[in-house]
């Protein structure tokens, strides 16, 4: 009787795990139910000039190594970033398609860590109508972020493909190009390229570099003679 029962209690188990697990996976874990829209976020400063930029002006210049966002059926926004200001608050709103700054609903906020990271939960709105917008997060009066997508460069081309060469290097930045988002170290006269896909490690993306920062990369060169970055990462000042 006893090894029977074992045997069903294992049973239950195991149905109730998978059953948990595969709801997991349709995106309501922890109870938050199913995942109604997943956006990234992206800086307001880098928006394609073809866009209407009025509404989401005036811009900020905070760095984000990464965001995004996410609606959840139980009535809740999700909002994650990395490499933001470190230590800082942000608004958090939900603007509606076709109205002016002025109609978006504030949220609630989002607060950083000394690295830049930060995580919020917040209510959304009133369960039982239809929404279209963007969420936006703001700092200092001035837009930052707001939900969308990056499409890289139609040219990029990773990992290292027939005759590139893989290369790791190190040295303080000596020259940046914003124009082409290429930089150059001390003592080594060739363009380092970054892209949508290169991972910025304790530096919160390109325009977090700065003449004078030690940077270890990681990357492979290309046939024109330049470095395509697939890791920039700052390292620790030893002065």
């Amino acid at each position: 009787m006893t090894k029977r029962y074992l045997i069903y209690a294992v049973f239950v188990a195991l149905v109730l795990f998978g059953s948990r697990l595969a709801r997991a996976e349709d995106g309501e874990d922890e109870g938050r139910g199913e995942k109604l829209l997943h956006s990234d976020l992206v800086r307001v400063t880098e928006l394609s000039t073809a866009l209407p930029l009025g509404p989401f002006l005036p811009a900020g210049s905070d760095t984000l190594r990464e965001g995004e966002a996410e609606v959840r059926r139980k009535r809740e926004l999700g909002v994650k970033v990395e490499g933001a200001v470190a230590s800082a608050a942000y608004g958090v709103l939900f603007c509606p398609f076709g109205h002016p700054q002025s109609s978006c609903l504030a949220l609630g906020s989002l607060f950083t860590d000394v690295e830049g990271k930060g995580e919020a939960r917040l209510d959304f709105l009133a369960a039982g109508n239809t929404w279209a917008g963007v969420m936006l997060l703001t700092r200092d009066a001035k837009n930052q972020f707001i939900s969308g997508f990056n499409f890289p460069p139609a040219e990029e081309v990773t990992p290292a493909g027939a005759g590139e060469v893989e290369v790791e290097l190190s040295g303080r930045i000596a020259s940046l190009n914003p124009a082409n988002t290429s930089f150059r170290l001390v003592g080594f006269p060739v363009d380092i390229f970054v892209g949508a896909s290169t991972r910025f490690k304790k530096v919160g993306g390109f325009a977090a570099l700065f003449v004078g920062l030690q940077v270890e990369v990681k990357g492979f060169s290309r046939p024109d003679g330049t470095i395509f970055a697939t890791e920039v990462k700052a390292e620790q000042d030893d002065d």
